[in-house]
């Protein structure tokens, strides 16, 4: 132990030395040589990909969805029938052949009218390639109404010298039918590890709703590799369990420690919320063949540039935004969180450039402007979004870096995933809501809900005693932009008598389930239903759980005098129980 525990401090001598030298942190990446895939996502080529299928085969892969409360075993998927399907495919106008076409994603693109696709160029022929690729994910960027906070946040990562997919955008046809612009992202697969780490042999995992903690570590998805077994995961929690001094040079040991505090300060400085650190999810690791150690790989970042954390139930701040177990003890060992703050100062200097962003979003959309669907109104809604996170980011941060270092104030140990992944017994029922509801039909604005008298809440506890709610607002429709391209959604609030919450209900529709279908169940694909606190006195906004049952639309006009009216009859099902609720102490 004490020759290991040498072995280290040289290095991190060394490691500092280098740091004055240079001005660079260590645990960067170097990105990998130039490819014949780099013309494939340069910024310019603005691809035009279009996919031919059987139009059943389309109708079966755009109606495949995951079902998010299921048990997963160790190493093991989201069960789903998410299945490749044969198509062709061409690529600026050049066939590319057969490939292979499946849907995408978790929950925010499952869309029925235009999901995110993953096309693999290998399905019908062994080893085939395109580029030097063996497939390519589209991204619907339904989350993203600016269309660009994939490509700023990875632009970022890669800039800052860490491994980060590359990116640029797409417009997509499936059978002649125009879906709009998408984000074609660099899959993470064997040939992005060989470009990157020149070691394509080792374990690659997926994280989605996963931390280095028992009983969730259990459900990190094997990718590449026989890492079926997790050595290398189970090195991490291993470390992480040590209660002696030496806990730091055995994370040293099982990851790559540098490289994750570079990757966390990033992700801070992008905005990522949903990654690791923020909600434990969008993330790889990897575990190289002959450099075992963990290394971090951004993913799914189009929740970016966002100044808060939904999914923190407590007041934070920007460096504090963060419930990963590795975050928490980074944070709380006085050496590391010297590197971890050095980490930002570094990528504030050198990685982060507001006159970059501005210039490529200006950029950006006057090139993919012209091709969005319906009305720009969202994009640029959303961009006005960007330009204020822009000129707020250097600020917050440094007002953490440069004043009295912040207590780190959330709950890791012992908390509950955010979504239950793991199993329904991972979220507490504590009751049933039903709500009544007549709306308006328009241009939905999270900053317009009105007051109502047509809304009506009554939530019943677990103890059979009503929770009640006074006053209410809400409001119903579209985003801005094209209607059947876009979700749906309505919001429902109820004001609690007596206190200063609201207990707040958004329910987002899949598009043609709500046109055609009166009865709707809230499992995350037909409908989904997030259940919310909004506290007024502190405006802190508090995402608690789901709802669990279904819609019932009685009446809808949506062209002539829009308007929706129905009920919600849904059990409460959270993983976070506010007081509200809680018949023992909570955790919320």
């Amino acid at each position: 132990m004490k020759r290991a525990y040498k072995f280290n401090t040289f290095a991190r001598v060394v490691c500092l030395l280098g740091m004055l030298l240079v001005d660079l942190p260590c645990g960067l990446a170097t990105e990998g040589k130039s490819d014949p895939a780099d013309k494939l996502f340069a910024l310019e080529n603005f691809l035009e990909v279009k996919i031919q299928m059987n139009p059943l085969y389309w109708d079966r892969l755009r109606y495949q969805y995951r079902d998010i409360t299921q048990e997963r075993k160790p190493g093991e998927a989201f069960k789903d029938n998410y299945t490749y399907l044969p198509a062709t495919v061409s690529i600026n106008g050049e066939p590319v052949g057969s490939v292979g076409l499946r849907k995408k994603g978790l929950i925010g693109s499952s869309s029925t009218q235009r999901p995110s696709l993953k096309i693999k160029f290998n399905h019908s022929k062994k080893g085939g390639r395109y580029l030097g690729l063996d497939r390519l994910t589209l991204n619907n960027n339904i989350q993203d109404s600016s269309l660009v906070k994939q490509y700023f946040s990875y632009k970022l990562f890669r800039k800052a010298g860490l491994p980060a997919p590359r990116c640029n955008f797409a417009r997509v046809y499936v059978n002649g039918q125009y879906l709009g612009v998408y984000s074609n992202v660099e899959s993470i697969r064997k040939p992005f590890l060989k470009r990157v780490f020149d070691d394509d042999k080792g374990d690659l995992y997926e994280g989605m709703i996963n931390d280095f903690r028992v009983g969730m570590y259990e459900t990190f998805e094997v990718k590449d590799g026989a890492g079926r077994k997790m050595k290398s995961i189970v090195r991490v929690v291993k470390a992480l369990n040590r209660e002696d001094d030496e806990i730091i040079d055995a994370l040293r040991r099982a990851i790559d420690l540098d490289q994750f505090v570079n990757f966390w300060a990033l992700e801070i400085i992008s905005g990522h919320w949903d990654g690791y650190n923020g909600n434990l999810n969008n993330f790889y690791v990897y575990s190289g063949k002959e450099d075992k150690r963990l290394r971090f790989i951004p993913w799914g970042t189009d929740g970016s540039f966002a100044m808060t954390n939904p999914f923190i139930g407590m007041k934070t701040t920007r460096t504090t935004n963060a419930k990963s177990i590795l975050a928490k003890t980074v944070y709380t060992h006085p050496d590391t969180l010297k590197d971890f703050h050095a980490a930002l100062a570094h990528h504030l200097k050198h990685t982060w450039d507001e006159e970059e962003v501005l210039a490529d979003l200006e950029m950006i959309h006057k090139m993919v402007g012209p091709h969005v669907i319906g009305s720009t109104q969202a994009m640029k809604f959303q961009a006005e979004a960007i330009r204020e996170y822009v000129k707020s980011n250097r600020p917050t941060i440094e007002e953490d870096l440069n004043g009295p270092t912040p207590e780190w104030v959330v709950q890791v140990e012992g908390q509950k995933p955010i979504i239950p992944g793991s199993g329904k017994e991972n979220v507490n029922i504590v009751g049933t809501a039903k709500v009544k509801f007549l709306l308006e039909m328009g241009t939905f604005n999270f900053e317009e809900d009105q007051v109502t008298d047509q809304i009506r809440f009554e939530i019943i506890k677990k103890d059979g005693t009503k929770l009640d709610t006074v006053t209410y607002r809400g409001q119903a429709g579209f985003p801005p932009g094209a209607r059947w391209f876009d979700t749906p959604r309505m919001v429902l609030q109820g004001k609690l008598k007596d206190q200063p919450d609201w207990l707040r209900f958004f329910i987002r529709f899949d598009p043609e389930k709500f046109r055609h279908l009166n009865r709707l169940k809230l499992d995350h694909f037909n409908a989904m239903g997030w259940v919310a606190l909004f506290n007024e006195e502190t405006q802190q906004f508090t995402i608690c759980g789901m709802l669990d049952g279904e819609v019932v639309i009685d009446k809808k006009d949506i062209d002539s005098k829009p308007h929706i009216e129905g009920y919600i009859d849904a059990k409460l099902r959270l993983w976070r129980v506010p007081s509200i609720f809680a018949t023992e102490p909570s955790d919320g």
